[in-house]
Order: structure tokens, then sequence, then C-alpha cells
């Protein structure tokens, strides 16, 4: 994969977050394996990626936490908060818009007589 390619993936990787928050609460491996799956292994979050980033997307308020007990074992799981639905619908609006304007300027090239 070509150094572009990772960097828009980067640039990425809090929207899939929150889109995938917005279908229900998730705990961390279960949401590592939800984006796995439902992008056919392109989006794929080590853990040292996911939880610093599910940290900061909590201090920004953009999720919220709650412990849950799971067959005797303690889980956080992480929702997405008015603010993160908010945040999450702006962001869809402007990859709407930026997706229009891409369309426009990477468009095979015509080739030169």
């Amino acid at each position: 994969m070509n150094w572009t390619t990772v960097q828009l993936r980067k640039g990425l990787t809090a929207l899939i977050v929150l889109d995938a928050l917005e279908a229900g609460a998730w705990y961390a491996y279960g949401l590592r394996r939800a984006v796995h799956d439902q992008t056919h292994g392109l989006f794929s979050f080590s853990e040292g990626a996911l939880y610093p980033l599910l940290h900061a997307l909590r201090t920004r308020r953009l999720v919220a936490v709650q412990r849950r007990k799971v067959h005797g074992r303690e889980r956080l799981y992480y929702t997405l908060t008015p603010k993160g639905q908010q945040t999450l619908d702006e962001c869809r609006r402007e990859w709407a818009g930026l997706n229009r304007a891409l369309a426009q300027v990477l468009r095979p090239a015509k080739r030169q007589p």
C-alpha cells in the first residue's frame, strides 16, 4: 500500500469508529472485529492504535464509556454521545462534498493523440 493511501486511511479511522458506534455499544475487541469485517480488512486496528483513539474520542466527549460485567469479566463498552452523533453527521456531509470534488479531480487521464 502506498504512502498516500496509508495517510488517507489514518485520517478516516475516527470516522469509521464513530460510524460503527452509531449502531450501538461495542467493547474494543468487538469493535475491532466488526470494523475489520465490515471493511473487508481494509481497516484493521491494533489494540495499540484503537485504545488511544477511543481515549481521544472520549476526551472530546464524542463517545461515552460504560462498565459491564459479561460472563464474569468486566468490559468497557463505548457508545456514541449526542455530540458524537452530531460530529458524525457533519463528517458525513463534509465527506460527501469532498468525495464529489475528488471525483472531478481524480478522473482517469485522457490520452493525448
